[in-house]
C-alpha cells in the first residue's frame, strides 16, 4: 500500500481531529509497526495493533477524506491481519468496509503483504454467494432476530456528525450479515465503522424459499442521533 511516513504524516497534519503532537506521533509510530508486522507475517500482533488504532480514531477523527483516507488505511490492516490468520469473513468484511468508504483504495498496492495481500487483490469484486440449485416455493424474506444498537463515538459528537446510513448486506443461510456495500455513507468515517460493527452483530431468520434456506441480498439503515 503506498503510504509511506511521509504521506501518514500529511495525513495527520490535515485531518480533523481531536488530538495533540504526542497521539499524533503515536499513531504514526503505531501504523509503522503494524506494516511491519504484516510484511513479517505477525498477523496475531498486526490485528491487535490495528485494533487499537481504530478504538483511539473513532474517539478522535472527525469527517471529510483526510480521515477517510487515514481510518482506511488502519482497516485495511485489520482486514490483511484477519486475511493471513485465515480468518476470510472478517477479512471480506472488512476490506468490503474500506472499499465501501473509500473506493479508491482498489488501487492500493497491498502486494507487498504476500498472500494477504493477494487475498484482498482477488477480493476488490466480490462473487455472489451460492444459492441451492434445488429451492422451491413462495419466497419468505429475512426477519430480525437481534438489533445491535450502535454506539455514537465522542469524535463524532464533538464535530456534530449525524444522519443516516444505508448499507447493502447479504443475509447468510446461517442468519447472519456478510459482505456490506455502503450505499448512503455518513459524513463521517468512524459513524459508518461504528454502524456496521453494530450491524455486524445483527441476526436474522434467513431468507427461505419454501423449507430451503437461501442467502439474500437486503439493504439496512441505520439513523444517527445524539442521545
Amino acid at each position: 500500500m503506498k503510504c509511506a511516513a511521509a504521506l501518514w504524516m500529511l495525513l495527520l497534519v490535515t485531518t480533523p481531529l481531536i488530538a495533540d503532537d504526542e497521539v499524533m506521533a503515536r499513531w504514526q509510530s503505531k501504523m509503522a509497526d503494524t506494516s511491519t508486522q504484516l510484511k513479517a507475517k505477525q498477523y496475531s500482533a498486526a490485528l491487535r495493533n490495528s485494533k487499537q488504532l481504530i478504538d483511539e480514531m473513532v474517539e478522535r477523527l472527525g469527517p471529510g477524506n483526510p480521515s477517510t483516507q487515514l481510518f482506511g488505511t488502519v482497516i485495511t490492516y485489520r482486514a490483511l491481519a484477519h486475511a493471513g490468520l485465515g480468518e476470510t469473513e472478517d477479512a471480506l468484511w472488512y476490506w468490503q468496509t474500506v472499499l465501501s468508504l473509500y473506493p479508491k483504495f482498489a488501487e492500493s498496492d497491498v502486494s507487498m503483504y504476500g498472500e494477504a495481500g493477494e487475498f484482498l487483490k482477488e477480493h476488490i469484486e466480490l462473487g455472489e454467494l451460492p444459492q441451492p440449485t434445488t429451492a422451491a416455493g413462495e419466497p419468505v424474506w429475512p426477519k430480525v432476530k437481534k438489533q445491535v444498537k450502535p454506539k455514537y463515538p465522542y469524535g463524532a459528537r464533538y464535530f456534530d456528525v449525524s444522519g443516516k446510513l444505508t448499507v447493502e448486506v447479504i443475509i447468510t443461510t446461517e442468519g447472519r450479515v456478510a459482505r456490506p456495500r455502503i450505499v448512503t455513507p455518513l459524513p463521517a468515517p468512524t459513524l459508518s465503522y461504528v454502524a456496521l460493527e453494530a450491524v455486524k452483530r445483527w441476526r436474522f431468520e434467513p431468507a427461505r424459499f419454501g423449507s430451503t434456506p437461501v442467502n439474500v441480498i437486503f439493504q439496512l439503515t441505520v439513523n444517527y442521533k445524539d442521545s
